[in-house]
């Protein structure tokens, strides 16, 4: 379907896409269709490089920032900076492509990390942020914080996320990611404002995103949509959340590591849930209280004033930015005094967690094979390790050895 959309989105020749997100804004539903259709991008003179699905390990590593919670000192550490450069080393190989490339990690960047991340992907990049509504951003950036861990209450949280003047924490995990008028001046003025595409969702038309990127990378029109991405893109429900908020208190008060926690919780009961569940249509949402209507309404209010005044290339409407969000009704509950949560959705959590122990996804496919074990040391690292006195026993052993072995064959 076209979308009467501008003939100049095309970006130039060899341009680098760099998708910043933030998260929440169909940034995995693209990663997902760009990873499926690798090989064929490059023959539309497109290249999304990397083994991955997506760049989430590549940028984090140029972020110096780990990937889940951190434990004890060196539990968790952030990503090899060598899967940047080995990122990089595609991209500046490929003499002929554009280059669609990105993780919503980098949206978490300051200032200086901005410019730094343009400064290494080169004069030909092009900054895509992609945006909806905050209203309905906020149950959802609390929705992912319960897949990474979260122990804490939503309306507490929201509290702390409107509360002037802003605690310096809540900007740093935050408001640097999803005020969106700071987010689009802070790449503005990183990478030139002339350099930055905002592209804004609309929510009753899911492939207009996918027309955008295809318009912008020179693709025909249906190439991202048509790759039969099965992945869903809903919300978790109230019950579901809250099982899963109250898993994750159980979890945290016995350290289990993040690996772990993101296999079998994030990736098995989460995923399960979001994949093969469809909630009942009277099964709550979370929402917004009605006490927090008039803050959000003026921070969209903001947002779409300093991006219409900011320099930057929008397509899509605006306005789409400001909608008053959905607030939760007087007869519903706060996740917190959810108590009954459905069958289906245990069963559906739990099968997740067993299908990842069994190395099968949340999915039940086919076993991926156990990682090979590394490589001990050779036998002449082993040696060139031993002080003169560990060789000099190390030595009368072996010969000990091949005397016994001599004398059974005799």
């Amino acid at each position: 379907m076209s979308r009467n959309l501008s003939d100049n989105l095309l970006l130039p020749s060899r341009a680098r896409l760099f998708h910043i997100g933030p998260p929440k804004t169909a940034s995995t539903t693209l990663q997902a269709a760009a990873a499926d259709h690798r090989e064929q991008l490059l023959a539309h003179g497109v290249r999304y490089p990397g083994p991955r699905r997506a760049h989430r390990h590549e940028v984090a590593s140029f972020v110096g920032r780990p990937i889940g919670w951190v434990g004890a000192p060196g539990s968790n550490p952030a990503p090899d900076r060598a899967k940047w450069d080995a990122l990089m080393a595609e991209v500046e190989a490929d003499h002929e492509r554009r280059i669609l490339m990105g993780h919503e990690y980098a949206a978490g960047s300051d200032d200086a990390m901005a410019k730094r991340f343009v400064d290494a992907i080169g004069e030909r990049t092009h900054v895509v942020i992609t945006l909806r509504d905050y209203g309905s951003m906020l149950p959802s950036i609390w929705q992912e914080y319960n897949k990474a861990g979260n122990v804490g209450v939503f309306d507490e949280w929201l509290q702390r996320v409107l509360q002037r003047p802003r605690p310096q924490e809540v900007v740093d995990r935050v408001h640097v990611r999803h005020d969106q008028g700071m987010l689009v001046r802070r790449w503005a003025e990183a990478a030139g404002p002339e350099n930055v595409t905002v592209v804004v969702l609309d929510p009753a038309d899911h492939g207009f995103v996918f027309e955008v990127f295809e318009r912008m990378l020179g693709l025909p029109v249906g190439f991202l949509e048509s790759g039969g991405l099965s992945r869903s893109n809903r919300s978790l429900s109230v019950p579901e959340l809250e099982m899963l908020r109250q898993t994750n208190m159980v979890l945290r008060e016995h350290d289990v590591a993040w690996p772990n926690y993101q296999r079998y919780l994030a990736n098995g009961a989460a995923l399960r849930m979001l994949q093969a569940r469809k909630p009942a249509a009277d099964e709550q949402r979370l929402a917004l209280p009605a006490w927090a209507l008039e803050t959000v309404v003026d921070d969209m209010a903001r947002h779409v004033r300093e991006i219409a005044g900011s320099g930057v290339r929008v397509v899509g409407d605006l306005d789409m930015l400001a909608r008053t969000p959905r607030l939760r009704g007087e007869d519903e509950p706060a996740h917190t005094e959810v108590t009954d949560v459905p069958i289906e959705a245990a069963a559906q959590a739990i099968a997740g967690v067993l299908s990842q122990a069994s190395r099968r996804s949340w999915n039940f496919g086919e076993p991926k094979p156990a990682p090979a074990p590394a490589p001990g040391p050779s036998r002449a690292e082993v040696l060139e390790g031993l002080s003169w006195r560990e060789l000099t026993a190390e030595l009368r052993k072996r010969v000990g050895q091949r005397a016994r072995r001599t004398r059974v064959k005799d």
